[in-house]
């Protein structure tokens, strides 16, 4: 086989190479999947001289992922390894690079719309729909379209709706319906998955023994699996705790199996839902529990009438809030007309118009004969609509494109955008039939194994804790294919290495209180992270040295830009940066769309932007309601005339000269206007929070502490700018921007120095690599139940009825059994996500892998009692009953000292190296 790359591939690799089938790649993280996808894009175009470079089309996810594979398209183009009978071509093809269809999926999307115009009827050349712009476009459709309802007859369902919910769960989940038809095509699918009540209620019947029984049994299974359990007698249970467990199974398939659960667990649990502790004997581990409200419920349930009523309820709330949001988004689609602009949802939902056109779908087949898709995991439903669309052999017809989908549904960690893992299965399984029906020599399925990132050293752990924690749970769930090591240099058999933190907090407060609210657990917490940042000094000092790879042949002490740190959730990004400060050691934040989606972050750079453009009405509009001004409402309202042609900055300056309070705005403003047209914008900046009192009104905020250290990040995002991009204020308002929507790996950097550890989030981290990997923050889940829940009793809503048990005065949620059945269900798909999101950060690790697992023990109420260990939640749940079972080879620290000690940077002649090549 004539490789056009020059590179050397594996047998697994140049079975992907395979251009005579339909091809379903599934490739374990760093097993050359890009190179693999980019050389058989060359293999198609060189050994095929027939077909122009736009007949094949490449798409992927991202547009850094799209911007490489190009790259590489034409390094191998422009190789010394192309044979002699295919350099012209090769050469013609490198003269056309630019008409490749190397993109991502969008913007293929685009592509299209702008070809078949007349088709649609739609001009996309006019405008894309600036985020910020559209966020304001929907909230007024929807303030329009909420206050109409409460004007018609339907008034008084909207208001009971807003009873049943609540204002800001009403608010936000009509908003978020607006914002995605993909969320609204699966609210809607869900609410009429059964239109007889009846059916739902038979469901929710047939699904306790699916779901309840593995509620009961993990608890009950755990206890025995994690503590010393003796035999117990339990009456009608039977004489051994397994014997009660087969009882409890056989009476979950009676008639009513709620009442016999109840009545089997009555004696098991206590009235808080925990395994009861004096009946088993537990040592210093959790005790495992169903939560109280799933006990409390249980003991509610009465008949099958009720779970009728509940699910009329639950179909009426949606119902209504699903029709707001339809209304609201006819308005927003009517104003999105009006300005000829079109958001992401607009051109996806087109395209599959566009598609259902026979005579325009003949047409694409003349020209797109084969279909690349990298990352296929990250796929949704709309998106994997388009593909089949595309594609009609995976619907079953014998015509069409090849085929080709490489990705691995382990790093399928877009649930929140709506990619469904489970499409990557189905699309698997219509490529294997294809082929079947073809007779193709292959069924077409590939597997690459090797990890030619990972230190061999490492790969059998990762292979450890993977294969614990990939159970099938649910549909959701991916099987597990063990990694095999593909690096053998010598260096890499001497830098692997996997550490585990253990280190013992003692926690203020309970683990169910909000993150970064209770002064008190936010100073344990931050412990967690003193932890790391110890860790990491002692490495870079030498105390406890960490070796990596500098290259095929030489080892080095690690240092800063080697290191990145991966948290669960954004506060823990701030927490580990404070951390890493008190330390001296210098670090790049990578804080995505949650951080510069932050009011702070948005304020500044809205503040930025009319400095730059004194005609950017939002801009000027968001500056004047925000904390620089805090002009009213009432000012505001008078700003907008729809039938003035004047900027609103015009507007403010005549009503200026009659409104005393306005005149003092506007010289505001213009000091700032003056500053940030003489000085550098970091010191603008500055002296515009000081003369408009900033510090002063953030002072009464309770997240004040946050708040300022997102705005030390933003000035350290300025400063960056203009010294490597100039001073130019439009480089700094794009560098203070939300990122891009359609790109799943948008993430922009904060930067104290360029050789820095690096901290960003698990989905920032993807498809990325780093010599040292720790993995912090592991410890998040749960928290409070969402709006509504989406499972195999379609769609239920958060409905409390807070009842008062007999023997406490504390009242207790009831959720409703219905509830009860789909918060179960998508807290498995919840946990099938955390394992995804785990083997990814695992798999970030090429030399060095920290896991940093601290054991939380909980101060006891009373001051003789000694204290119990916490449970955790998420990752950290999942990770946990691996610690007693890992391998002798992983270095475990259980106590670390937490002394702040200042790093200092060695210079350029002290570093470390060691030469292998005369070993």
């Amino acid at each position: 086989m004539t490789i056009y790359s020059g590179r050397p591939f594996t047998p697994q690799q140049q079975a992907a190479l395979d251009t005579t089938a339909h091809l379903a790649v599934h490739a374990n993280a760093g097993a050359g999947k890009t190179g693999v996808l980019t050389e058989r894009f060359v293999r198609i175009l060189l050994e095929h001289p027939e077909l122009s470079i736009d007949s094949v089309v490449a798409m992927t996810f991202t547009k850094k992922a799209a911007a490489e594979m190009k790259i590489r398209v034409q390094a191998i183009l422009a190789g010394s390894s192309i044979p002699a009978e295919h350099r012209r071509r090769a050469q013609h093809l490198l003269a056309s690079i630019g008409s490749a269809r190397i993109s991502t999926i969008h913007s293929f999307c685009s592509g299209l719309l702008q070809k078949y115009a007349r088709t649609t009827g739609v001009d996309v050349t006019k405008g894309d729909l600036h985020e910020r712009t559209a966020r304001m476009l929907q909230q007024q459709a929807l303030a329009d379209t909420v206050s109409e309802a409460l004007r018609s007859p339907t008034a008084e369902d909207v208001l009971s709706v807003i009873d049943d919910i609540g204002v800001t769960a009403f608010q936000s989940a009509v908003t978020s319906l607006l914002r995605s038809s993909e969320e609204r095509i699966a609210v809607s699918t869900a609410a009429s998955k059964y239109s007889d009540p009846y059916d739902a209620a038979r469901a929710v019947h047939d699904s306790i023994r699916a779901v309840v029984r593995d509620e009961v049994f993990s608890a009950t299974l755990v206890a025995r699996e994690i503590a010393n359990i003796d035999p117990i007698k339990f009456g009608v249970l039977g004489t051994t705790f397994d014997e009660a467990l087969a009882v409890l199974d056989g009476r979950l398939s009676s008639k009513d199996p709620l009442r016999s659960v109840v009545s089997i667990l009555s004696p098991i649990l206590t009235n808080a839902g925990a395994v009861n502790g004096r009946k088993f004997s537990f040592k210093d581990v959790a005790k495992p529990a169903l939560s109280t409200s799933v006990w409390e419920t249980l003991k509610a349930w009465t008949s099958i009438d009720d779970v009728v009523h509940e699910v009329k309820h639950h179909q009426r709330v949606s119902r209504i809030v699903l029709d707001l949001a339809h209304n609201a988004s006819i308005r927003y689609a009517d104003e999105k007309r009006r300005r000829q602009v079109l958001d992401v949802d607009d051109m996806m939902a087109l395209t599959v118009e566009l598609l259902r056109d026979d005579e325009t779908l003949q047409d694409i087949h003349r020209t797109v004969q084969w279909i690349m898709i990298d990352e296929f995991q990250d796929t949704n439903a709309v998106q994997y609509e388009i593909v089949r669309q595309l594609a009609p052999r995976l619907r079953g017809e014998t015509t069409g494109p090849n085929v080709y989908i490489v990705g691995d549904d382990k790093q399928s960690i877009y649930g929140f955008r709506f990619a469904d893992v489970r499409l990557f299965r189905d699309v698997t399984a219509d490529i294997v039939e294809a082929n079947r029906r073809e007779r193709a020599e292959t069924d077409g399925l590939v597997v690459l194994p090797e990890s030619f990132r990972m230190s061999p050293n490492i790969v059998p752990i990762v292979n450890d804790i993977c294969s614990k924690i990939f159970i099938q749970e649910s549909e959701y769930d991916s099987d597990y294919v063990n990694l095999t090591g593909g690096r053998t240099t010598q260096a890499a058999q001497m830098t692997g290495c996997v550490e585990v933190l253990r280190q013992t907090i003692l926690k203020s407060v309970s683990n169910d209180e909000s993150e970064g609210d209770d002064p008190a657990l936010q100073a344990d917490l931050n412990e967690e992270y003193v932890v790391v940042a110890r860790r990491i000094y002692e490495a870079l000092q030498g105390t406890d040295p960490i070796y990596v790879e500098d290259s095929a042949e030489t080892v080095r002490l690690v240092q800063p830009g080697d290191i990145a740190i991966l948290c669960r959730t954004a506060p823990g990004i701030m927490s580990m940066a404070t951390a890493l400060r008190e330390y001296g050691i210098p670090y790049r934040l990578t804080s995505g769309r949650e951080f510069f989606s932050r009011p702070e972050v948005v304020d500044a750079c809205m503040m930025i932007r009319y400095c730059l453009d004194r005609d950017d009405n939002l801009a000027l509009l968001s500056v004047l309601r925000g904390p620089y001004f805090m002009v009213n409402d009432v000012a505001i309202t008078q700003l907008i005339d729809p039938s003035s042609s004047d900027s609103y900055d015009e507007r403010l300056r005549r009503q200026a000269k009659t409104d005393k309070q306005l005149r003092s705005v506007v010289d505001l403003l213009d000091a700032c206007l003056r500053d940030f047209a003489t000085l550098p914008a970091s010191i603008a900046l500055q002296r515009t929070l000081l003369r408009c009192g900033w510090y002063d009104t953030i002072s009464e905020d309770r997240q004040r502490e946050r708040i300022y250290a997102n705005m030390e990040k933003v000035f350290d995002i300025i400063r960056t700018t203009e010294r490597d991009l100039g001073a130019s204020l439009r480089a700094v308002v794009t560098a203070l921007s939300v990122p891009d929507d359609t790109d799943t790996e948008s993430e922009r950097s904060v930067a104290t120095e360029h050789d820095a550890v690096r901290i960003m989030t698990f989905h920032s981290a993807k498809g990325l690599e780093f010599p040292v990997v720790v993995l912090a923050n592991l410890n998040n889940g749960g928290g409070k139940p969402p709006i509504y829940t989406l499972g195999n009793i379609g769609v239920t809503w958060h409905l409390p009825q807070v009842e008062f048990p007999l023997d406490s005065e504390s009242g207790v949620d009831i959720a409703g059994i219905t509830r009860v059945c789909n918060t179960m269900t998508a807290q498995r798909r919840d946990r099938s996500e955390d394992r995804r999101l785990l083997y990814v950060g695992l798999t970030r690790a090429a030399d060095h892998l920290i896991i940093n697992l601290p054991r939380y023990l909980r101060k006891p109420k009373k001051a003789d009692a000694e204290p119990e260990e916490s449970s955790l939640r998420g990752i950290a749940a999942l990770l946990r009953p691996w610690i007693d079972t890992m391998p002798p080879s992983v270095r475990r620290f259980d106590e670390m000292s937490t002394v702040i000690e200042r790093w200092t940077p060695p210079s350029q002649q002290s570093r470390t190296v060691v030469d292998l090549r005369g070993i």
